[in-house]
């Protein structure tokens, strides 16, 4: 069994739960952080944590600069910290036919449907987003003050798009979030934080925010799982919003985004594998630029478009100005419209004398595949630290995902049978009382870009 022990000291009281016994885990002396984080000093509720105050930061010597391909880098640069390589366990074995388990929800959105644990991996799907901060430096490179605008929606494109390579050949999917459920990523050296909340059940929603100097972003986005028998849609509905930063902290440029569709090919016959598809418009609703990346489907007859990309930046007019291309696999590239012109007119060019690297793919650890296929930083995503502060329903004190990690796959689907059901008594505790739920980290307010009702951070998170 994955036993608990008892390496906290949870001597603050408790203020990052609902009333009612609501949290999404059992009483305080349940949650015990297991043995595989032996060196975990004092994990709390973040009570008396302050917000980062990004004027107050220590102005650290400035290391090498080096200059690459696609732009100026101060290294190192890494946002998120230095942590284990590997999971406590690799995969547990399993003889579980996938087709016996989900052949009754073919058409169903499987978001709504209980799965057995060994179709999960380690983790939350609150963690899918922070990934893409395993990829820093176009995001250093993005806030700087006098960057131009095609250049910014450049790099916020190949950004986003690279950052899907941790998807690749990655085919557990993760747990559900439980409601209520939050996670937390910080690197104050760097004036980074990243909060996100389950603010929604039924239909599942997820509330997202992070701080970097002269950077805000922020989103809520809801996922559908759509399987059609060989094949599933993970269809992601919501945008996200970026906020630059001038030095005083206001707001100077605004950039929207949303997310490709991911499909998971041959699920029951044939090597499965992961599609990117869907065209994504990134909009500067400041400059009236605009850059549409278009993740390609692959073709019947060639594999040329696999895992392919391309999207074109136009001003107010309409007029072309850059185009983005490459693939989200391994590298991203811009260049002139005549350049791409000719690109397309010679397959065996794959870049000219104004093409730009924008950003190359992180290649995965050698031994990934014995652990869900997981990038690098991933790995670290559970790992307690010292000196954390963190509320009850953080991601790192779930007893599925912890004996998961440890291998322990009868113990991961009692727990997790155990929370659902516990989910399940809170709801109709709630309905039966007249009551609603109320997410404590996040509430609702218009998006005037979007020109929709999200959930936005209220910053009591550091109170």
């Amino acid at each position: 069994m994955c036993e608990p022990n008892t390496k906290t000291n949870p001597s603050a009281e408790d203020k990052s739960t609902n009333s009612d016994d609501e949290i999404f885990l059992d009483a305080n002396d349940e949650i015990n952080i297991p043995e595989i984080y032996p060196d975990v000093i004092q994990v709390n509720n973040c009570s008396g944590r302050k917000f980062i105050d990004l004027k107050t930061l220590p102005t650290n010597s400035k290391p090498k600069r080096i200059i690459n391909d696609s732009f100026i880098v101060d290294e190192p640069y890494e946002l998120l910290p230095e942590g284990r390589q590997e999971l406590p366990s690799r995969n547990p074995p399993t003889q579980i036919s996938v087709w016996s388990i989900i052949k009754e929800f073919v058409g169903k959105d499987l978001t709504k449907v209980t799965l057995p644990v060994t179709l999960n991996e380690p983790t939350s799907a609150l963690q899918r987003f922070p990934e893409v901060f395993t990829y820093p430096e176009p995001l250093k490179q993005m806030v700087q003050p006098n960057i131009d605008p095609i250049s910014r929606l450049e790099l916020i494109g190949a950004h986003y798009a690279i950052s899907q390579s941790s998807h690749s050949y990655r085919f557990y999917k993760p747990f559900n979030p439980i409601l209520g459920e939050t996670y937390e990523l910080r690197n104050d050296e760097k004036g980074f934080v990243f909060v996100s909340e389950q603010v929604s059940h039924h239909p599942p929603i997820a509330a997202m925010q992070f701080q970097l100097p002269n950077l805000r972003g922020y989103g809520s986005v809801q996922i559908h799982l759509k399987f059609w028998g060989n094949s599933c849609d993970a269809i992601v509905e919501g945008g996200w919003t970026y906020e630059f930063l001038d030095s005083n902290g206001n707001v100077e440029t605004v950039i929207t985004f949303a997310t490709p569709v991911s499909t998971g090919r041959n699920i029951i016959f044939g090597n499965l594998w992961i599609e990117k598809h869907g065209t994504v418009p990134i909009i500067n609703h400041t400059t009236g630029h605009k850059l549409f990346l278009t993740y390609k489907r692959k073709s019947w007859f060639s594999n040329r478009d696999l895992n392919a990309v391309e999207g074109v930046i136009v001003d107010k007019d309409g007029k072309e100005l850059r185009y983005v291309y490459g693939h989200w696999t391994s590298e991203i590239w811009s260049c002139s419209p005549e350049t791409y012109k000719r690109i397309l007119n010679n397959p065996s060019l794959s870049k000219g004398p104004d093409s730009k690297l924008l950003v190359k793919a992180i290649a995965k650890l050698p031994n990934s595949a014995l652990f869900f296929n997981m990038p690098k930083g991933t790995f670290a995503f559970n790992e307690f630290r010292e000196g954390m502060y963190l509320p009850r329903t953080d991601v790192r004190y779930r007893p599925d995902v912890r004996c998961l990690e440890k291998g322990d796959l009868p113990a991961a689907a009692a727990e997790k049978h155990r929370l659902e059901e516990k989910q399940r008594a809170a709801r109709r505790l709630r309905e039966a009382k007249g009551q609603k739920w109320t997410p404590l980290w996040f509430e609702m307010n218009y998006n005037p870009y979007l020109k929709q009702d999200e959930w936005a951070f209220n910053y009591k998170y550091f109170q």
